[in-house]
């Protein structure tokens, strides 16, 4: 029998909505709420230095996102867009980043011992270097 919780994994409730704001989903990560099926936040929108360890984003544009010195340990990104976005000095230790598309981004002293980037995407190729984002990337994915 499925859930039609917002917490269900597989998929949201016909009565929940995405946050679409920065502000709307700190809000609603403060008051609890840990999965952010299909979050739309708008290009050029800053989560620097925000406090969201824990966070599952599943199907989520985070585009363009100011993630700088940003706690993310232990999130998951599967199936997002987060293109051009910048995790300098972004804590994402354990974080997963499946079927992601991650070109474009900076992450010039992350924390990113842990993390996962099986099956991200860069320019349309699964990444395989498995000292990504440091290895030939080199801390850029330009």
């Amino acid at each position: 029998m499925r859930s039609n919780s917002p917490h269900d994994r597989d998929s949201p409730a016909s009565a929940y909505e995405p946050p679409r704001s920065t502000e709307e989903l700190l809000r609603r990560y403060a008051a609890g709420e840990r999965f952010f099926p299909e979050a739309d936040i708008p290009e050029g929108s800053s989560l620097r230095e925000a406090v969201m360890a824990g966070a599952v984003f599943k199907d989520a544009w985070l585009s363009f996102v100011d993630f700088r010195g940003a706690d993310l340990r232990e999130c998951r990104f599967e199936g997002c867009n987060v293109k051009c976005s910048d995790f300098q000095d972004t804590d994402l230790r354990g974080a997963v980043f499946i079927k992601t598309s991650v070109e474009a981004t900076v992450w010039h002293g992350a924390k990113v011992e842990g993390a996962d980037f099986y099956e991200a995407f860069a320019y349309g190729s699964a990444i395989e270097d498995r000292e990504f984002p440091f290895g030939r990337f080199g801390g850029s994915v330009a």
